[in-house]
Protein backbone atom coordinates (compact mmCIF):
# COMPACT_ATOMS: atom_id res chain seq x y z
CA UNK A 1 0.00 0.00 0.00
CA UNK A 2 1.05 3.67 -0.58
CA UNK A 3 2.30 5.54 2.57
CA UNK A 4 -0.20 8.46 1.36
CA UNK A 5 -3.40 9.22 -0.33
CA UNK A 6 -2.36 10.72 -3.84
CA UNK A 7 -5.19 12.57 -5.38
CA UNK A 8 -8.47 13.68 -3.84
CA UNK A 9 -11.25 11.40 -4.01
CA UNK A 10 -13.62 13.96 -5.58
CA UNK A 11 -16.28 11.97 -3.82
CA UNK A 12 -16.56 10.63 -0.67
CA UNK A 13 -17.94 7.16 -2.43
CA UNK A 14 -16.10 4.77 0.29
CA UNK A 15 -18.67 1.53 -0.22
CA UNK A 16 -16.10 -0.65 -1.72
CA UNK A 17 -13.70 0.02 0.54
CA UNK A 18 -16.71 -0.82 2.97
CA UNK A 19 -17.52 -4.02 1.46
CA UNK A 20 -13.54 -5.16 1.71
CA UNK A 21 -14.12 -3.94 5.72
CA UNK A 22 -17.13 -6.14 6.58
CA UNK A 23 -14.93 -9.12 4.51
CA UNK A 24 -11.83 -8.45 6.64
CA UNK A 25 -10.88 -11.84 8.74
CA UNK A 26 -7.03 -11.47 8.90
CA UNK A 27 -5.59 -11.20 12.59
CA UNK A 28 -5.09 -7.58 13.29
CA UNK A 29 -1.58 -6.37 12.91
CA UNK A 30 -2.08 -2.32 12.56
CA UNK A 31 -0.31 -0.08 15.41
CA UNK A 32 -2.23 2.31 17.53
CA UNK A 33 -1.75 5.43 19.17
CA UNK A 34 -4.63 7.06 21.32
CA UNK A 35 -4.11 10.89 21.59
CA UNK A 36 -6.16 12.04 24.63
CA UNK A 37 -6.16 16.12 25.24
CA UNK A 38 -6.43 16.71 29.16
CA UNK A 39 -7.28 20.18 30.55
CA UNK A 40 -9.53 19.34 34.07
CA UNK A 41 -11.22 16.34 35.93
CA UNK A 42 -9.40 13.93 36.03
CA UNK A 43 -11.34 11.26 37.66
CA UNK A 44 -13.77 11.79 34.27
CA UNK A 45 -10.16 10.47 32.47
CA UNK A 46 -9.56 7.70 34.84
CA UNK A 47 -12.99 5.96 33.30
CA UNK A 48 -11.74 6.63 29.98
CA UNK A 49 -8.47 5.36 30.86
CA UNK A 50 -10.48 2.37 32.24
CA UNK A 51 -12.56 1.45 29.55
CA UNK A 52 -9.43 1.30 27.03
CA UNK A 53 -7.77 -1.39 29.64
CA UNK A 54 -10.47 -3.78 28.63
CA UNK A 55 -10.25 -3.65 24.32
CA UNK A 56 -10.12 -6.70 22.70
CA UNK A 57 -8.10 -5.62 20.47
CA UNK A 58 -4.03 -6.90 21.17
CA UNK A 59 -2.98 -4.73 24.35
CA UNK A 60 1.05 -4.85 22.45
CA UNK A 61 -0.18 -3.20 19.42
CA UNK A 62 -1.59 0.69 20.75
CA UNK A 63 -0.41 2.92 23.46
CA UNK A 64 -2.13 5.77 25.15
CA UNK A 65 -0.68 9.13 25.20
CA UNK A 66 -2.18 11.71 27.45
CA UNK A 67 -1.54 15.17 26.47
CA UNK A 68 -1.88 17.70 29.15
CA UNK A 69 -2.85 21.09 28.38
CA UNK A 70 -1.41 22.69 31.16
CA UNK A 71 -3.34 20.76 33.54
CA UNK A 72 -3.07 22.43 37.39
CA UNK A 73 -4.50 18.45 38.80
CA UNK A 74 -2.30 15.78 40.17
CA UNK A 75 -2.79 13.67 36.55
CA UNK A 76 0.02 11.86 37.13
CA UNK A 77 -1.27 9.58 40.00
CA UNK A 78 -4.19 8.70 38.10
CA UNK A 79 -1.90 7.77 34.98
CA UNK A 80 0.27 5.67 37.74
CA UNK A 81 -3.11 3.74 38.66
CA UNK A 82 -2.64 2.13 34.80
CA UNK A 83 0.57 2.34 34.34
CA UNK A 84 0.88 -1.95 34.51
CA UNK A 85 -2.36 -2.63 32.37
CA UNK A 86 -1.57 0.30 29.84
CA UNK A 87 1.43 1.35 27.47
CA UNK A 88 1.44 5.01 28.50
CA UNK A 89 3.21 8.29 27.72
CA UNK A 90 2.44 11.71 29.40
CA UNK A 91 3.10 15.06 27.69
CA UNK A 92 2.71 18.10 29.36
CA UNK A 93 2.31 21.98 27.65
CA UNK A 94 2.49 25.10 29.55
CA UNK A 95 -1.12 26.74 30.42
CA UNK A 96 -1.67 29.47 28.18
CA UNK A 97 -5.67 28.64 27.88
CA UNK A 98 -7.21 26.57 25.25
CA UNK A 99 -4.88 25.17 22.84
CA UNK A 100 -6.28 22.00 22.28
CA UNK A 101 -5.11 21.83 18.04
CA UNK A 102 -1.51 22.28 19.93
CA UNK A 103 -2.19 19.56 22.72
CA UNK A 104 -3.08 16.92 20.19
CA UNK A 105 -0.30 18.11 17.78
CA UNK A 106 2.39 17.57 21.20
CA UNK A 107 0.91 13.89 21.23
CA UNK A 108 1.24 13.43 17.40
CA UNK A 109 4.61 14.24 17.85
CA UNK A 110 5.26 11.64 20.31
CA UNK A 111 3.26 8.90 18.61
CA UNK A 112 4.46 5.69 17.62
CA UNK A 113 1.63 4.17 16.15
CA UNK A 114 0.87 3.80 12.48
CA UNK A 115 -2.80 4.49 13.23
CA UNK A 116 -4.04 7.45 15.31
CA UNK A 117 -7.32 7.58 17.33
CA UNK A 118 -8.06 11.21 18.75
CA UNK A 119 -10.19 10.58 21.61
CA UNK A 120 -11.35 13.31 23.99
CA UNK A 121 -10.87 12.75 28.12
CA UNK A 122 -14.25 11.80 28.52
CA UNK A 123 -15.02 9.18 26.37
CA UNK A 124 -15.82 5.67 27.77
CA UNK A 125 -15.01 2.86 25.52
CA UNK A 126 -16.74 -0.16 24.92
CA UNK A 127 -14.62 -3.29 24.40
CA UNK A 128 -14.32 -3.73 20.65
CA UNK A 129 -14.01 -0.40 20.25
CA UNK A 130 -10.61 0.17 19.06
CA UNK A 131 -11.49 -2.88 17.06
CA UNK A 132 -14.16 -1.32 15.14
CA UNK A 133 -11.91 1.69 13.81
CA UNK A 134 -9.22 -0.01 12.93
CA UNK A 135 -10.69 -3.04 10.49
CA UNK A 136 -11.28 0.09 8.08
CA UNK A 137 -7.20 0.64 8.29
CA UNK A 138 -6.41 -3.08 7.51
CA UNK A 139 -8.18 -3.02 4.00
CA UNK A 140 -7.18 0.82 3.14
CA UNK A 141 -4.67 3.12 3.45
CA UNK A 142 -7.46 5.70 2.22
CA UNK A 143 -9.52 6.62 4.88
CA UNK A 144 -10.31 8.26 8.59
CA UNK A 145 -13.19 6.93 10.16
CA UNK A 146 -15.87 8.78 12.60
CA UNK A 147 -17.36 7.35 15.37
CA UNK A 148 -20.54 8.23 17.11
CA UNK A 149 -21.07 9.72 20.81
CA UNK A 150 -23.79 8.75 23.26
CA UNK A 151 -24.21 11.09 25.66
CA UNK A 152 -24.55 9.81 29.43
CA UNK A 153 -24.28 11.04 33.32
CA UNK A 154 -21.58 8.75 34.20
CA UNK A 155 -20.98 10.17 37.83
CA UNK A 156 -22.14 6.60 39.54
CA UNK A 157 -20.05 4.62 37.32
CA UNK A 158 -17.32 2.86 38.65
CA UNK A 159 -14.01 1.41 37.10
CA UNK A 160 -15.41 -2.20 38.74
CA UNK A 161 -19.30 -1.08 36.28
CA UNK A 162 -16.40 -0.62 33.55
CA UNK A 163 -14.34 -4.06 34.05
CA UNK A 164 -17.36 -6.43 35.05
CA UNK A 165 -20.37 -4.70 34.17
CA UNK A 166 -20.18 -2.52 30.85
CA UNK A 167 -24.16 -3.41 30.12
CA UNK A 168 -25.30 -1.01 32.85
CA UNK A 169 -22.94 1.71 30.85
CA UNK A 170 -24.74 0.80 27.63
CA UNK A 171 -28.22 0.65 29.53
CA UNK A 172 -28.12 4.10 30.51
CA UNK A 173 -30.39 6.62 29.30
CA UNK A 174 -29.01 9.48 26.93
CA UNK A 175 -28.77 13.24 28.37
CA UNK A 176 -28.94 16.40 27.49
CA UNK A 177 -25.46 17.50 26.18
CA UNK A 178 -24.28 20.95 25.56
CA UNK A 179 -21.30 19.60 23.45
CA UNK A 180 -24.30 18.14 21.61
CA UNK A 181 -26.69 21.61 20.82
CA UNK A 182 -28.21 20.69 24.25
CA UNK A 183 -29.75 17.66 22.48
CA UNK A 184 -29.50 13.95 23.65
CA UNK A 185 -28.49 12.26 20.19
CA UNK A 186 -25.91 12.73 18.47
CA UNK A 187 -27.26 14.21 15.18
CA UNK A 188 -24.49 12.81 12.93
CA UNK A 189 -26.04 9.32 13.01
CA UNK A 190 -29.06 10.14 11.07
CA UNK A 191 -26.14 11.52 8.22
CA UNK A 192 -24.25 8.44 8.61
CA UNK A 193 -26.21 5.78 6.68
CA UNK A 194 -25.46 8.64 3.23
CA UNK A 195 -22.05 10.12 4.04
CA UNK A 196 -20.73 8.79 1.01
CA UNK A 197 -22.40 11.45 -1.04
CA UNK A 198 -22.60 14.25 2.10
CA UNK A 199 -21.30 17.42 0.22
CA UNK A 200 -19.10 18.60 2.66
CA UNK A 201 -18.24 14.95 4.87
CA UNK A 202 -15.82 16.85 7.45
CA UNK A 203 -18.97 18.79 8.95
CA UNK A 204 -19.01 15.35 10.57
CA UNK A 205 -15.55 14.37 11.72
CA UNK A 206 -15.61 15.46 15.36
CA UNK A 207 -12.31 14.40 17.18
CA UNK A 208 -13.56 13.75 20.29
CA UNK A 209 -13.72 9.82 18.35
CA UNK A 210 -12.12 9.51 15.03
CA UNK A 211 -9.03 7.92 13.45
CA UNK A 212 -6.72 8.70 10.65
CA UNK A 213 -3.47 7.27 9.53
CA UNK A 214 -0.20 9.10 11.24
CA UNK A 215 1.32 9.81 8.24
CA UNK A 216 -1.37 11.52 6.43
CA UNK A 217 -1.58 14.26 9.77
CA UNK A 218 1.90 14.34 9.52
CA UNK A 219 1.30 14.97 5.71
CA UNK A 220 -1.42 17.95 6.35
CA UNK A 221 1.05 19.36 8.95
CA UNK A 222 -1.07 17.93 11.84
CA UNK A 223 -3.37 20.37 13.19
CA UNK A 224 -3.82 24.23 12.65
CA UNK A 225 -2.62 26.00 15.63
CA UNK A 226 -4.85 29.11 14.83
CA UNK A 227 -7.72 27.63 15.82
CA UNK A 228 -6.20 27.76 19.29
CA UNK A 229 -7.62 29.80 22.22
CA UNK A 230 -11.23 29.19 21.11
CA UNK A 231 -13.41 25.81 21.34
CA UNK A 232 -14.42 24.10 17.58
CA UNK A 233 -13.86 23.62 14.36
CA UNK A 234 -10.20 22.65 14.59
CA UNK A 235 -11.49 18.79 13.83
CA UNK A 236 -13.77 20.17 11.21
CA UNK A 237 -10.46 21.71 9.38
CA UNK A 238 -8.18 18.88 10.21
CA UNK A 239 -11.39 16.64 8.16
CA UNK A 240 -11.58 18.47 4.99
CA UNK A 241 -7.47 19.01 5.00
CA UNK A 242 -7.34 15.17 4.95
CA UNK A 243 -10.09 15.00 2.44
CA UNK A 244 -8.27 17.09 0.09
CA UNK A 245 -5.35 14.73 -0.14
CA UNK A 246 -7.57 12.00 -0.90
CA UNK A 247 -8.87 10.38 1.95
CA UNK A 248 -12.65 9.04 2.40
CA UNK A 249 -13.85 10.31 5.59
CA UNK A 250 -16.07 7.07 6.42
CA UNK A 251 -18.88 6.11 9.64
CA UNK A 252 -18.28 3.32 11.94
CA UNK A 253 -21.18 3.02 14.28
CA UNK A 254 -19.94 0.13 15.97
CA UNK A 255 -17.05 2.48 17.30
CA UNK A 256 -19.63 4.51 19.31
CA UNK A 257 -18.62 6.03 22.67
CA UNK A 258 -20.06 7.06 25.94
CA UNK A 259 -19.71 11.02 26.78
CA UNK A 260 -19.91 11.62 30.03
CA UNK A 261 -21.63 14.87 30.77
CA UNK A 262 -19.27 17.58 32.10
CA UNK A 263 -18.86 21.34 31.72
CA UNK A 264 -15.18 21.53 31.65
CA UNK A 265 -16.23 23.51 28.51
CA UNK A 266 -19.12 25.86 29.27
CA UNK A 267 -22.12 26.49 26.94
CA UNK A 268 -21.06 30.01 26.61
CA UNK A 269 -17.43 29.58 26.19
CA UNK A 270 -18.55 27.19 23.04
CA UNK A 271 -20.95 29.55 21.53
CA UNK A 272 -18.37 32.05 21.59
CA UNK A 273 -15.51 30.67 20.74
CA UNK A 274 -17.21 28.80 17.76
CA UNK A 275 -18.66 31.74 16.25
CA UNK A 276 -14.89 32.73 15.93
CA UNK A 277 -13.52 29.21 14.48
CA UNK A 278 -16.46 29.13 12.13
CA UNK A 279 -15.66 32.45 10.73
CA UNK A 280 -12.14 31.26 10.71
CA UNK A 281 -12.84 27.66 8.84
CA UNK A 282 -14.91 29.85 6.05
CA UNK A 283 -12.03 32.35 5.48
CA UNK A 284 -9.70 29.40 4.98
CA UNK A 285 -12.15 27.37 3.06
CA UNK A 286 -14.26 29.73 1.41
CA UNK A 287 -16.08 27.50 -0.97
CA UNK A 288 -17.41 25.68 1.88
CA UNK A 289 -19.91 28.31 2.76
CA UNK A 290 -22.65 26.82 1.34
CA UNK A 291 -22.46 23.61 1.78
CA UNK A 292 -22.08 23.53 5.74
CA UNK A 293 -25.10 25.31 6.16
CA UNK A 294 -26.97 23.48 3.64
CA UNK A 295 -26.52 20.51 5.89
CA UNK A 296 -26.77 22.40 9.16
CA UNK A 297 -28.59 20.17 11.69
Amino acid sequence: MASSPQFPPQTNDYREIQRQKDAFQQEPFLSVSIVIPFYKDRHILARTLASLVYQTYPSHLFEVIVSDDGSSEPVKETLETFKEQLTLQYVRQEDLGLRVCAARNLGLQCAQGEVIISLDFDMICPPKFIAAHLAWFHVSDRVATIGPRKFIDAKDITISDIRSNFARIAQLPSQSSISNYKKDIDGRIAQFANLYKHPLPAKLFHTCNVAYRRSHAQLIGGFDEAYDYHYGFEDVDFGHRLWLVGTFLVPEVAALAYHQENEVISWEERNRGGSVNVARFFKKFPDTRQKIWATRQ
